[in-house]
């Protein structure tokens, strides 16, 4: 894009998929990536595309709604791209030059698939951190969080089927008491103590009590969140430094095969032509074999789960942009 310098000049076809809200834009920080060039070329519908977040996903956001990353405002691509899919990236660095060098535009094209192929890994998971549906309810060994006025005291996973109640310990002495477990509560075993002095108010118990004394516990419903059993990555780890930089002077290029196909992109304009892009792509990448239908990534009306929605929408491989 640097090598445009005109508004007239900006290539309509491009500027067609930007500004239609009904296309789904994936990118790393992709609405201050649209934000900067509605700026630069100071074109409005671009920058009012750039607030739509129907339009938008966010790959960092995406990646802390699958419960992979819990900082997604901090976290880099390339760590993404090291704790997802277990490569090595480098970010493409602009030439000194005004010259389009072949080097930047292979970098551009291994930036997209890596976003790519981070996105169709994502995709493949369930999201965490949402209340529970009704039949997740019934879902024996979910694995749940307990929020206390939307604080995490506790991790477990749901009990089902059950009796409809349980003999709750209620002192040291052993005695007990029912506790019922009504159409809007639900059974859960505790595994994990977060905040031990929370006081749960349906055993009139402290959450370390319950833990102590067998650990079943009756909740809510409405206060168990889905998580995932490996916690979500923390962009300070270990793991951060291993995968934000290269491991060889070669490894950029262990992200990507030496094998090239092309994307296409069917696009909604008058002459109905294709854009084609050059790219590689790994044929043993484990990310794209555990896609739930790999046959239906490239199809052009797709479902997409957004932020814990189904949204029926047009993809496109467009993830940064490249001239």
């Amino acid at each position: 894009m640097s090598n445009i310098t005109l508004r007239s000049h900006f290539p309509s076809s491009l500027r067609a998929i930007l500004t239609n809200s009904s296309i789904i834009k994936i990118g790393y920080h992709i609405q201050q990536v649209l934000q900067d060039i509605g700026t630069s070329y100071n074109d409005p519908d671009i920058i009012r595309a750039a607030k739509s977040n129907a339009s938008l996903i966010d790959i960092s956001q995406y990646a802390k709604l699958k419960g992979v990353i819990s900082d997604a405002t901090s976290t880099s691509l390339q760590y993404l791209v090291g704790t997802i899919l277990k490569k090595c990236s480098t970010p493409p660095i602009l030439p000194a030059s005004d010259l389009w060098v072949p080097e930047y535009t292979r970098s551009l094209h291994h930036n997209i698939e890596a976003i790519w192929q981070v996105y169709l890994f994502l995709s493949s998971k369930d999201s965490v951190g949402l209340p529970l549906v009704p039949f997740q309810a019934a879902s024996n060994g979910l694995l749940v969080t307990l929020y206390h006025s939307q604080k995490a005291v506790a991790e477990g996973c749901l009990v089902w089927p059950h009796n409809g109640y349980i003999e709750a310990i209620d002192n040291d002495m052993g005695s007990c008491r029912r506790i019922n477990i009504t159409a809007t509560r639900s059974l859960i075993q505790l595994t994990r103590i977060i905040t031990p002095a929370a006081i749960h108010t349906l055993h009139a118990q402290s959450i370390q009590w319950i833990f102590d004394h067998g650990g079943l516990t009756v909740v809510t419903t409405s206060t168990l969140r889905t998580r995932n059993a490996i916690p979500p990555s923390q962009p300070s780890s270990p793991s951060a430094t291993a995968f934000a930089f290269p491991l060889s002077p070669t490894s950029p290029e262990s992200l990507i095969s030496n094998e090239n196909f092309t994307v296409s992109f069917p696009l909604e304009l008058e002459n109905q032509s294709q854009l084609s892009m050059p790219v590689r792509v790994d044929e043993d990448d484990t990310a794209s074999q555990e896609v739930d239908d790999p046959e239906n990534t490239d199809s052009q009306m797709q479902i997409l789960e957004y932020f814990g929605e189904e949204v029926s929408c047009d993809v496109r491989h467009i993830s940064e942009f490249i001239p």
